[in-house]
C-alpha cells in the first residue's frame, strides 16, 4: 500500500500531458480501427449463432462499475470542495485537477479507460444484440476528444470526468445485475440511467457555454483553445440530440398500433 501511495503521489502529470499532446492522433487510428472492426465482426456474425457470454459480461461490467466508482470517489468530492472554497470559475477554468495529488492519476486514467470501454461493443456484436448509431458514435468520438483534451489540460474536463464517472457507476452496476439474469430490475432504473445521461449532456453544453463566455466575452483565461471548445461544443450538442431522441423514442412515443390480421 505504501508503494501504491507513493506512486499516486509522485505521478508525473506533466510528462503524461505532454505525451498525450504529442500523440493524441493515435486515438483517431484506434477509433477508426474500432469502427471498422465492429462492422466487420457484425457482418461475420450474420451467419453465426449468437454467443452467450453472460458470465463474461457480468465480470466486465463489475470491473467497469468499480473503476467508475473509484474515479467518482476521487474526483467528485474534490470538485465540490474546490467549488465551495474557490468558486465556480476556479473549479471550471483552471487545471487544478490535473495536478492535485488526489486526482491527477485518475484524470490520466480516464482517457485510457475510453480505449478499454470499446470492448463494450464486442459484447453487443458477438451476442447479436441491436447496435445503434448512438452507441458506436459515442464510443469513437469521446475516445478521440478525451485524449485531445487531456493533452491540452482543459479545465472544463474536470466536470466532464466527474459526471461521466458518476453516471457510469450507476450504468455499469445496472448492466452487471442485468447480466446475471437473477434479478428482476424495474424499467424505471433504465429510465433513470437514460435521464442521467441526457442531463449529463445538458450540463456539458452548459459548461462549454460558460467557458466560451468567460474566455471570449469576459476575456478570462479558461484553459481551453477555440478548436477544443468547438470540438467539445459539437460533441456534447450532438450527444444531447441523440440521447434526447433515444429518450423520446424509448419512453415517450406511443407504440404503433398493430395491424389487424385479415
Amino acid at each position: 500500500m505504501e508503494n501504491l501511495s507513493a506512486f499516486l503521489t509522485n505521478f508525473d502529470a506533466d510528462t503524461h500531458i505532454r505525451w498525450a499532446a504529442n500523440h493524441w492522433h493515435l486515438s483517431v487510428y484506434i477509433a477508426i480501427f474500432y469502427i471498422v472492426a465492429t462492422f466487420v465482426t457484425q457482418h461475420v456474425m450474420q451467419s453465426r449463432n449468437p454467443m452467450n457470454l453472460r458470465r463474461e459480461l457480468f465480470y466486465w461490467n463489475v470491473f467497469l462499475a468499480v473503476y467508475s466508482a473509484v474515479t467518482s470517489y476521487k474526483t467528485i468530492g474534490k470538485l465540490i470542495s474546490v467549488w465551495y472554497n474557490q468558486g465556480f470559475y476556479n473549479v471550471t477554468c483552471t487545471t487544478w485537477m490535473f495536478y492535485d495529488e488526489q486526482t491527477k492519476f485518475w484524470i490520466w486514467l480516464f482517457p485510457v479507460s475510453k480505449i478499454v470501454e470499446l470492448v463494450d461493443t464486442s459484447f453487443i456484436v458477438l451476442r447479436k444484440n441491436r447496435l445503434i448509431f448512438l452507441h458506436w458514435y459515442h464510443h469513437a468520438t469521446v475516445l478521440v476528444y478525451c485524449w485531445y483534451a487531456y493533452g491540452k489540460a482543459a479545465g472544463t474536463g474536470t466536470w466532464f470526468i466527474a459526471l461521466n464517472a458518476f453516471v457510469h457507476t450507476i450504468m455499469y452496476s445496472y448492466y452487471a445485475l442485468k447480466a446475471t439474469g437473477q434479478f428482476k430490475i424495474s424499467k424505471k432504473v433504465n429510465l433513470l440511467i437514460t435521464t442521467l445521461q441526457t442531463v449529463q449532456m445538458i450540463v456539458g453544453c452548459g459548461i462549454n457555454t460558460y467557458a466560451a463566455h468567460s474566455q471570449f466575452i469576459l476575456g478570462k483565461d479558461c484553459t481551453i483553445t477555440k478548436n477544443l471548445l468547438m470540438a467539445s461544443g459539437v460533441m456534447y450538442f450532438s450527444y444531447l440530440v441523440l440521447f434526447a431522441n433515444f429518450f423520446f423514442k424509448t419512453y415517450l412515443r406511443s407504440p404503433k398500433p398493430k395491424e389487424k390480421l385479415s
